[in-house]
């Protein structure tokens, strides 16, 4: 072989065989970095509320990555698919190792938005595609940046791509503990494993993260088996798989511009853009709420136009209010969702007026209809809970997401050879 092509293609393996690094400042976590994107979703297939969970050998599945720029104009967005372990942090794996194709590439599909009060751009991504395909299971996470400049964040977003190698056998209980009978939900499982055709150490090569309704925040990760039997391992924690049920996410109907959507108190055009006043919120503490189908604290883009297209939506000021009897002391409300990324974020903060007794924030938001809840971060901005305004209620309806983690000694990556979802009602 001639020196120069011997040298290019040493080049060229060196340059595939690179392990992703993020920049100073930029985690696995979830998190928006710039405040002109809005609207960013990952979601399963064509539907916005699936969650982002994907089988590696199910050709006819794929995930979508939406996004706007509320800039306008045309920008250059380039994505980077990073491998993670079951803790979030990054595998070893070199990119080579786990994508088929490109790792790194640009968003290429984008429309401008058709009509509207706001001059934005949709950018949109299918994975996998032509140019980018997964070749191992595991946590995945999508870091996209500006302007070809890795230091330029835009966003991060967290992804799952699962094996079906164990079948899970779920329930979810009523805690069995007094203290957290009325309040949590609870989760026991097991699944078999002498159908698997590789060496086995029952306690210490499996481990189990549980999500509830999709969420990251408040996951719980790296649980190991509870037991064995010869052909099973055993999930039977009494303490170690519990939630707090919370309530029925509060929600709004925000499609039309024309008619007051449900829990929409008013909506009017002001200074060249669209208003939208919520029902004035109370907190649920003590209520017996009732349970209704929602998203779990999802959203969804949508409008009551006829042909409605994502790039065809308006964004609304969104003005929420939630009276409280006096100012909390000890901490500071947020709103939290999906529609924040289940991140508490200083865009939805929400401030107290003496004069109304409200906490009040004004939201810009795409139409559509939206689940969300208030929380309350304390002063040291360490703690996160909503029992205070929201309350728990152990017959409320929420997903649970059951991924099982193979790691055997000596492994490179964390492998996820079983993924199941379980009701709380079901």
């Amino acid at each position: 072989m001639p020196y120069y092509l011997t040298f290019l293609l040493i080049f060229i393996v060196n340059g595939l065989a690179a392990q992703v690094e993020l920049p100073e400042g930029v985690s696995t976590e979830e998190r928006v970095y710039v405040d002109e994107i809005a609207s960013v979703q990952l979601f399963l297939n064509y539907k916005q509320t699936n969650y982002p969970f994907i089988d590696l050998y199910d050709a006819q599945s794929f995930l979508q990555v939406r996004f706007d720029d509320l800039n306008g104009g045309v920008r250059d967005y380039t994505f980077q698919i990073v491998h993670c372990n079951s803790d979030w942090s990054i595998s070893d794996l070199d990119t080579f190792e786990y994508i088929e194709g490109f790792y790194e590439d640009d968003f290429y599909d984008f429309n401008r938005a058709n009509g509207t009060m706001e001059s934005y751009t949709t950018y949109s991504l299918q994975l996998p595609n032509n140019s980018t395909e997964f070749k191992v299971s595991g946590n995945y996470l999508i870091y996209v940046f500006a302007d070809g400049d890795e230091e330029q964040a835009v966003f991060t977003k967290r992804f799952v791509v699962y094996e079906n190698l164990v079948d899970l056998n779920t329930k979810s209980l009523r805690p069995n503990l007094n203290r957290y009978f009325n309040t949590h939900q609870q989760l026991s499982f097991d699944f078999k494993y002498d159908n698997l055709n590789f060496t086995i150490d029952p306690m210490n090569d499996f481990s189990v993260s549980i999500l509830q309704n999709g969420r990251w925040d408040n996951s719980i990760i790296g649980l190991p088996p509870f037991s064995y039997r010869p052909d099973r391992i055993l999930y039977n924690y009494s303490d170690k798989t519990l939630f707090e049920a919370g309530r029925e996410f509060r929600y709004f109907d925000l499609r039309s511009l024309e008619f007051k959507g449900d829990r929409v108190a008013k909506i009017y055009p002001y200074n060249g853009f669209m208003q939208a006043e919520l029902e004035i919120d109370y907190p649920r503490f003590k209520e017996t709420t009732p349970i209704w189908k929602d998203f779990n604290g999802g959203y969804e883009i949508d409008t009551d136009a006829r042909g409605f297209i994502v790039d065809d939506a308006e964004y609304v000021n969104v003005n929420f209010k939630l009276n409280m009897p006096e100012k909390i002391k000890e901490g500071t409300v947020y709103l939290f969702g999906g529609l924040t990324n289940w991140a508490v974020d200083k865009r939805y903060k929400l401030t107290f007026s003496e004069k109304t007794s409200n906490y009040e924030a004004t939201i810009y938001l795409k139409q559509g209809i939206y689940n969300y809840q208030y929380i309350i971060v304390d002063n040291d901005g360490q703690k996160l809970q909503s029992e205070y305004v929201e309350g728990n209620f152990w017959r409320t309806e929420n997903d649970y997401i059951i991924l099982v983690y193979y790691q055997p000694f000596g492994k490179r990556y964390d492998r996820i050879i079983g993924a199941a979802l379980v009701n709380s009602l079901r």
